[in-house]
């Protein structure tokens, strides 16, 4: 598709692939947030569920969890939360690794806390990554999927090391 496009297409097919936030707008917001309205009802129902399923598979079923079903929709509400979020903006990677981790380490593994505050320290984190993009050059614009990458690939290595350290990683 980008050896076969004309220049404009793809300076945004690329300026896609590096994801930014100059690219949104209200209509995007709101149909993001929509999603996002649509999507809370179902996840807030599986709080529980994804907490236990923290313990393994055999006690979240004795404990009389659908451990496939919860995966099913589990996976169908990301994909459409994650849809909803990269098609405006683009890949941003490494806020959707880091995140979680950092909320880990505040809140525990209790879902009802954890989701919540992942959203907020993920929203901080991309808030943060664009205006430091924006304070390195204020002339040119970096997009922000380049600084949460060139941010999260130490973070990253950070939680493989401490997950090996805990005996995590064997």
């Amino acid at each position: 598709m980008q050896f076969l496009s004309s220049a404009e297409v793809l300076q945004q097919i690329v300026f896609w692939l590096f994801g930014s936030l100059l690219k949104a707008t209200w209509t995007s917001v709101s149909v993001s947030g929509a999603i996002l309205l649509f999507c809370l009802p179902f996840v807030a129902r599986n709080c529980w569920a994804l907490t236990v399923l923290k313990l393994g598979d055999g006690n979240a079923r004795s404990l009389g969890l659908s451990v496939e079903k919860v995966r099913r929709e589990t996976f169908l509400l990301v994909a459409l939360l994650t849809a909803a979020a990269v098609s405006f903006v683009g890949t941003i990677g490494f806020v959707g690794l880091i995140a979680p981790h950092v909320c880990r380490l505040i809140a525990g593994e209790d879902h009802r806390f954890a989701l919540p505050l992942s959203a907020v320290i993920g929203a901080v984190i991309l808030v943060g990554a664009s205006v430091f993009g924006k304070f390195i050059s204020p002339a040119a614009v970096i997009p922000v999927g380049i600084v949460t990458a060139i941010a999260g690939i130490p973070m990253l290595f950070a939680v493989i090391l401490s997950r090996g350290a805990e005996g995590g990683v064997k």
